[in-house]
């Protein structure tokens, strides 16, 4: 198997994992506050999402090309991406505690964050080997 396909497959993975975690919370919300998820996060989704398939654009791309070294490469987009994670959960954690939702909701947020970030991590760690 491609070092690419495993890469992708372990990323996959990850966001699965996260993502069932963070469904089983949603379900478990009320229906006011599921609607206030939508309300408080939706504005920003796009923007965000643009910008780490940019980040992981720019990583793919160094691959190909090998603007910088691969090992700085790795510490500098690894470094993004944790920056960028950092910051967007440190304030979806804030919008979630002001909005006063469950702490059980809180915690699994803060877990399906943790998988993400583990499996971004792997999947750049396979990809510079």
């Amino acid at each position: 198997m491609s070092p690419f396909l495993s890469a992708t497959l372990v990323l996959i993975a990850a966001m699965f994992g996260s993502r069932l975690i963070q469904d089983s919370a949603n379900r478990k919300l009320e229906n006011d506050k599921k609607a206030l998820l939508v309300d408080l996060f939706s504005k920003n989704r796009t923007a965000l999402l643009g910008s780490l398939f940019f980040i992981i654009g720019l990583f793919l791309l160094n691959t190909q090309y090998g603007w910088i070294d691969d090992g700085l490469a790795f510490f500098a987009y690894i470094s993004l991406i944790l920056l960028f994670i950092t910051i967007t959960s440190i304030n979806a954690y804030g919008k979630l505690k002001v909005n006063a939702f469950p702490m059980n909701y809180i915690r699994a947020f803060l877990i399906a964050t943790a998988i993400r970030v583990l499996g971004m991590m792997a999947f750049f760690a396979v990809l510079t080997k």
